[in-house]
């Protein structure tokens, strides 16, 4: 059997797999659910790093689905940072390209003229 690899060197036969990976993904509190939510908007543990800008983070039990060398599909839970980020800059930033954002399709339905024909319903 062909020992794994992993950049470039080889690893030993019993090698937890899911020690192997790191990633980093963003994630919308809009679409989390209340536990998270909670945690986030709680102000409890924040670090406030100046000019607006504040952080936290915890470990957290996640459940992944782990392919095993013999094509096995298994569960398993892995303690994932959560690293949460707050910049008053970025949030009015946001505000206005938001607020922009409506403003322009308020002025597309108020003058549909001006709307390309394909938009037109």
């Amino acid at each position: 059997m062909k020992r794994m690899k992993c950049e470039g060197k080889e690893l030993p036969r019993n090698t937890d797999l899911t020690l192997l990976y790191r990633y980093v993904f963003s994630y919308s509190i809009r679409c989390a659910d209340k536990e998270f939510k909670s945690y986030v908007l709680n102000e409890k543990g924040y670090i406030d790093k100046g000019d607006g800008f504040k952080i936290k983070s915890r470990l957290y039990p996640r459940e992944i689905h782990v392919t095993t060398t013999s094509v096995k599909k298994i569960k398993k839970f892995v303690d994932e940072k959560q690293v949460i980020l707050y910049s008053e800059k970025y949030a009015l930033k946001a505000k206005y390209e938001r607020a922009a954002a409506v403003e322009k399709a308020r002025d597309l339905i108020k003058n549909s003229g001006k709307c390309p024909s394909t938009f037109i319903i």
